[in-house]
């Protein structure tokens, strides 16, 4: 199969795992990347922001044209937000099936007006669409879309594994971490009380945008609130408890961390979830949930106080996350698999 990935590709996590995964299968990859269109000054930020203008019009034509030149089998979109729908429509005699895949919610009133307009445009002319979560399927439905199925997030083996702790560089060793980006739903507040009680680290983007970030990383003795690539990983195997917070923008009720804690071998303490704990990791047995800061803190002081409940949970998660299948290659599978049942659908 001749595959076209399409996306932002701006960090390793989303597009590139994808690309590698479909490339072991044995298919032939190309991509097209709309990032780097967006490096030269205020104006082409702007237009990323926004999703017009000169720039953007550009990197369109230059979609149609690759597709026209390529005649993929499949064109994979990820989080469609700087192509057309004009631009899919263009295409559609020159590629077999057009595939979309949104790790975002692209129905939550939590987003400008404008930001998915082209995604919300485009969707009759997808062939399948992948959602997140179950509750983008219920919007799909309620707007006449039905060709959809859920494909999860993923870890992925060479980023999220366990890192004995004589190979962890000193300044990510700590009893309490969060790895993760600032959203204004309170976290902060969580972290800042954390951060005062406990031996506590915290990592992530925007985290400049909080009113307690300099507290924060007062009491954590960090010189910033930053942001980790390479060293993901390594925050996240030097802690004993990682803390997870569900994003409030997308109407999450899990997360890509979910799976690259468990991954790491780091016992995980989750914002309390119903599907998580049905569906992915039992609680008090392979992983824990709270419900507010209060009961966040008993359950840290709990598990780091009982060092063998902790380990069995830790074992016991790393073993349901192996038997459930969440890596990247997992994820790529059921899309070859969709693919090729589209074929013989087609030919029957």
């Amino acid at each position: 199969m001749k595959v076209l990935i399409v996306g932002d590709f701006h960090s390793n996590l989303h597009e590139r795992p994808m690309v590698k995964s479909f490339e072991m299968l044995g298919h032939e990859v190309e991509t097209f990347e709309w990032y780097s269109y967006f490096n030269k000054g205020i104006r082409s930020r702007l237009q990323n922001r926004f999703m017009f203008g000169p720039v953007v019009n550009k990197l369109n034509k230059d979609f149609v044209s690759l597709v026209k030149k390529l005649k993929p089998d499949l064109i994979f979109v990820y989080r469609q937000t700087h192509i057309y729908p004009s631009s899919l429509k263009q295409v559609l005699n020159y590629c077999k099936f057009i595939f979309g895949y949104n790790n975002d919610d692209p129905f939550s009133e939590k987003y400008s007006k404008y930001f998915w307009r082209h995604f919300r445009k485009s969707l009759s002319y997808y062939d399948h669409i992948y959602a997140y979560r179950e509750k983008n399927i219920e919007d799909y439905e309620k707007v006449g879309v039905s060709n959809t199925s859920i494909l999860r997030s993923f870890y992925i083996n060479d980023r999220s594994y366990p890192v004995p702790i004589d190979k962890i560089p000193k300044k990510y060793i700590t009893d309490v971490v969060f790895v993760g980006h600032f959203e204004p739903d309170g976290r902060d507040q969580i972290c800042l009380k954390l951060a005062e009680k406990f031996n506590f680290k915290l990592y992530g983007p925007n985290w400049h945008k909080s009113a307690y970030v300099e507290d924060i990383a007062r009491l954590t003795g960090q010189s910033s609130i930053c942001s980790l690539d390479a060293d993901y990983n390594l925050a996240l195997s030097g802690a004993k408890i990682a803390i997870v917070f569900l994003s409030k923008l997308n109407n999450d009720h899990y997360t890509r961390r979910c799976f690259e804690i468990p991954a790491a071998k780091t016992f995980m303490l989750c914002e309390d979830s119903k599907f998580m704990r049905e569906n992915l990791f039992e609680q008090g047995t392979e992983a824990d949930y709270f419900k507010n800061e209060e009961d966040l803190i008993k359950k840290i002081e709990l598990y780091l106080n009982n060092e063998d409940l902790r380990s069995k949970c830790v074992d016991n998660a790393y073993e349901r996350l192996i038997r459930g299948k969440h890596e990247v290659m997992d994820r790529v599978k059921t899309i070859v698999s969709d693919y090729d049942e589209r074929v013989k659908n087609e030919r029957y």
